[in-house]
């Protein structure tokens, strides 16, 4: 490896990121959206790094009772939305170089 390829590496990062919300898809998140609009909510050094939270992001998600909330009850966590479950659930790591970040 020389070191120009060294450098590219070291500066790749990850970004965790979520749908964005939006008014006119009925206050849900809009997971059609194209990555260059979705939330960047951390940055992270390494791939696994990103992948260790989104997973527990994923894990809480699903331990937060989605069968209630999606009824209209509260769910298990106290403060647990409808919105912010599907934001937890539906997060991706995204490398920093990623060409789907640019906007079109």
């Amino acid at each position: 490896m020389n070191p120009r390829q060294a450098a590219a590496l070291m500066l790749l990062g990850w970004y965790l990121m979520t749908p964005p919300f939006e008014t006119s898809n009925d206050g849900n998140p809009n997971f059609r959206a194209p990555l260059s609009r979705w939330d960047t909510q951390h940055v992270y050094d390494s791939a696994r790094d990103c992948d260790a939270i989104q997973s527990a992001w994923h894990k809480r998600a699903h331990e937060s009772g989605w069968e209630d909330l999606k009824s209209g009850k509260e769910g298990k966590e106290p403060g647990m939305t409808l919105y912010t479950f599907q934001t937890l659930a539906n997060s991706l790591c995204i490398a920093t170089d990623d060409p789907r970040l640019k906007p079109k």
